[in-house]
This record gives C-alpha cells, structure tokens and sequence, in this order.
C-alpha cells in the first residue's frame, strides 16, 4: 500500500543525502536513512497534503521530517547504548560515537535547509517554527522517557511522555501537511488531532511489539526495554495487577527470565489491556481521517508487525 509514494520518499531522500550532506560525513549521515524504514511521517505529510491540493508539494517537507526522525535515532540508539536499528548494526557501534552525533546535527540542519530552500517566506517561516516546537518536544520526551527508567512514573505521566516523543511527529506531520496543502485552519487543525492519536496509538503498541514482537519483523532486540528498565504502559498496568518483574533493569537477565516475564505480562491481562488502549486511540485517528487515503493508511499502521 503506498508502494509508489514510499519510493518517490525514497528517491527524494536519496537525493537530498547525496547532494546536501557534507562529503566527509556523507556515508555516516545515510547509512540509517537509506537502511530502510517505514516512512510513515513524510508518507502521513503527503497524504494529508494531497486531501487538498497536489501531494507533491509536501515532499520536501517529508523528507526534512524523515531527516530529523533519524536525527533522533541516531542520538536515541547512542543514549541507549542500542546496538541493533532495523537488522543492522547502530551508527555509532559502525562509525564511533563522535561522528554518530556530528550526523545528527547534521541531518537535523540540512532538514531545515530543506524547508527554507523549497517554500515561500510566509510558508517557510510557518513550517521552520513548527518543525522547530515539534523538536523540542520530541528531546524533551526523550528526556522524560530516559528519567523514567529510574523513577516510575504515573499512567498520565506516560502517556504525556509518549505524546511529546513520539506522537507530536505525527500532529506536526499531518497539521503541516494540510497547511502545505492550503487547507483551511479548522481541517488542519483536524487532521493534527488525527495525527496525535494515530501517534500514540503507533506508540503504545510499539512499546508492545518491543516485548512481544518478532525480532526478526522489528529488527530491534526484543525484550530490550525490560533490561533497561523502562516502565512502559505495559509494565504500570502489570504492577497494578500485583506483577513485578525480577527482569526489569536487569541487564544480566538470560533468555529464559525474559520469556517468562513476558508469560507474566500476558497472563495477568497487561498486555491486552494496552493493546486495547492502542487500538482505541487508532480507532479515534481513523474516525477523524477525511478521505480513503488517510483511512487506508491508518489502517496500515493498526496492522503492522513491526
């Protein structure tokens, strides 16, 4: 689904790397944008550019969206010490921590680059000040969720968490979009909505698949999250069922512990529990959605295995 705006994201992508990004850090600022990806930030841009004029106009905003996302990654995976990032080995693990960082910053600027480059003033202005907000949401999201790894949080205190890291992309993504599109205020402001559900419903049950998923689908370590110790929805829910995980923080826990932690947050109903709160906020997302593209793609991330 999408197979065509995908590669046309891809091809865009491509080009904006090998054109923009300084020459000695070229092959470290493309080696986890050009691995692979699902691309549904820019893919969300466009379709909700294209619920009202030409989606194309959005491309060059998506792509600063994918740009900044593995900005992110690249920071995220060096901050977790992660080693795995879709099958392959972690930027920094590849290249050293040093030049994993000096290609975020720099896939973070030449996104903005992009932005000033392909719109008008007024438009250019509106995009740089709301991608710019987005980002700052998004490292103060990161922030909370790494403070959460030693202190547990509350269920709103989660779920505000997600919002500002993971599901703000996706308000920002389609708000934008729509605005790219000449959407009037009252359907951008609509499709962001539907974007902030649709963000923290990918969350919640991203958070589910990191447990629970097929590593060779995710092409993340499963059972990382419990390791370190991060107290998703799944494990505030378990705890109040009476569950405490011997595994949680435990970096030395074998294969055997985790599978049976993950026994335990299946059998008392955790599990479940944030699945269906996942599905909930997808359903709110698709009720909101204007057009059968919008539907289609919501209904693609609901079904997603990794």
């Amino acid at each position: 689904m999408f197979e065509d705006k995908i590669t046309e994201i891809e091809r865009e992508l491509k080009n904006v790397l090998d054109s923009r990004s300084p020459k000695d850090l070229h092959d470290v600022c493309a080696y986890l944008p050009l691995a692979g990806g699902k691309r549904l930030r820019p893919l969300l841009a466009l379709l909700s550019c294209g619920a009202f004029s030409d989606y194309r106009k959005a491309m060059p905003f998506g792509v600063s969206l994918e740009l900044i996302h593995n900005f992110t990654l690249l920071h995220d995976d060096l901050m977790d010490r992660d080693a795995i990032r879709r099958g392959i080995k972690t930027a920094h693990v590849v290249y050293g921590e040093p030049l994993a960082i000096l290609a975020g910053d720099a896939l973070y600027s030449v996104a903005f680059e992009c932005i000033a480059d392909s719109y008008d003033n007024a438009l250019a202005r509106a995009l740089s000040k709301e991608t710019a907000h987005m980002t700052l949401d998004i490292c103060h999201g990161q922030s909370l969720d790494m403070a959460y790894e030693n202190a547990e949080p509350s269920e709103e205190e989660y779920l505000n968490m997600i919002y500002k890291k993971t599901a703000v992309f996706f308000e920002k993504a389609a708000f934008c979009g729509a605005i790219i599109g000449n959407a009037d205020e009252s359907s951008a402001r609509r499709l962001g909505e539907m974007g902030r559900y649709m963000g923290m419903g990918f969350q919640l049950w991203d958070d589910l698949l990191s447990i629970i998923g097929d590593e060779e689908k995710t092409g993340k370590a499963v059972g990382n999250d419990l390791v370190r110790g991060k107290r998703t929805l799944v494990i505030l829910k378990a705890k109040k069922h009476g569950v405490t995980l011997g595994v949680l923080g435990n970096q030395n826990a074998g294969e055997e512990e985790l599978m049976d932690a993950v026994r335990a947050l299946r059998e008392c109903g955790a599990v479940d529990e944030v699945k269906n709160i996942a599905e909930d906020y997808l359903l709110k997302a698709r009720s909101m959605a204007i057009n059968r593209d919008l539907v289609d793609f919501i209904d693609m991330v609901r079904k997603r295995e990794k």
